[in-house]
């Protein structure tokens, strides 16, 4: 993956290959408040505080989905190429090509 290639799965995460997220470009007026780099043990808290989630026994967060868990399996694709190939069980997971997500991404 050189310079100029579209972004690949390899590096997706990458931060410098992302467009910067910035209140200009994604402003935030619905928002009363705004929590901005906020330790662990406080995420939990303000969870806990708004009904979100709560906390087991075990000390564990368990958050509050609603009827709705999650996303659906059938929506859910990796990339297969040579560095999940043989990572993923894939009987039960839908494989994409590296070029299939480029195209998406």
């Amino acid at each position: 993956s050189g310079a100029g290639h579209s972004p690949s799965a390899t590096h997706v995460n990458d931060i410098r290959e992302r467009p910067k997220m910035t209140t200009e470009s994604f402003p935030l007026t619905a928002a009363k408040s705004l929590h901005k780099d906020l330790r662990e043990a406080e995420l939990i808290e303000l969870a806990v505080k708004r009904g979100e989630g709560r906390l087991a026994a075990s000390g564990a967060l368990c958050m509050t989905t609603g009827v709705h868990t999650g996303r659906s399996p059938n929506d859910k694709f990796t990339v297969r190429d040579a560095d999940t190939e043989h990572q993923m069980w894939w009987d039960n997971n839908k494989g994409m090509t590296p070029e299939h997500f480029d195209v998406l991404y």
